[in-house]
């Protein structure tokens, strides 16, 4: 068989050889990392807040004076990546000696003055109207009639019958008959009582002169 005929007889495939595609690569998302950021130290709403990272908390006092009285306050503020964010501020007030509390604020007490009761009868001694006034705040006040050197020494000061009643209600005496007496009229009966002492020794000096 010649070279044509066997050509003829077996003919050669001319269909193309495609070479296999490979299968693209999967396209994987970046990661992304969130970032931390911390809080510098700052002074917000007059409370000095620390330096904090990032999900800390700081909880901070702070002390006010007002008048008669402190205030104490307290908030927790909580870092969020560079931002403080303040919580609900609780607060609390102490009076100073002597004033009580009322709402927010610090207030003196209302003195307790006893009403004067006049008497008809007085103790021989007692003669002036000025003195008779004076005995009306030992039987008021002490539940007692005078006893003359008293009387006659107060009687003497030239006091007013109202500064009087103050040292009256200033005295241990006075205190163990009215135990409920309210701490601001003692503090200002002891006010009176330091202001007469003065008087008196004013009066002292003048009379060794």
């Amino acid at each position: 068989m010649s070279t044509a005929e066997y050509r003829n007889a077996n003919p050669v495939s001319t269909t193309p050889v495609v070479a296999p595609v490979a299968a693209p690569a999967p396209v994987v998302a970046p990661v992304q990392t969130s970032v931390s950021i911390a809080c510098a130290a700052t002074t917000l709403n007059s409370y000095s807040v620390p330096s904090k990272n990032s999900g800390e908390s700081a909880t901070v006092s702070v002390t006010n004076s007002i008048s008669n009285g402190n205030r104490l306050a307290s908030n927790t503020f909580i870092c969020n990546n560079g931002t403080f964010t303040a919580g609900t501020e609780t607060s609390s007030i102490t009076c100073n000696s002597g004033y009580l509390l009322s709402g927010s604020q610090c207030i003196a007490p209302t003195p307790v003055v006893a009403p004067v009761v006049t008497t008809s009868s007085y103790p021989s001694f007692v003669t002036t109207d000025r003195q008779k006034a004076i005995a009306d705040l030992y039987k008021t006040l002490l539940n007692r009639d005078p006893d003359q050197g008293g009387l006659q020494y107060w009687d003497s000061t030239g006091s007013s019958v109202d500064y009087i009643r103050t040292v009256f209600m200033s005295t241990a005496e006075y205190r163990a008959l009215h135990p409920t007496s309210s701490a601001g009229a003692v503090n200002q009966m002891a006010s009176a009582l330091e202001s007469l002492k003065a008087t008196l020794e004013s009066i002292k000096a003048s009379i060794g002169r």
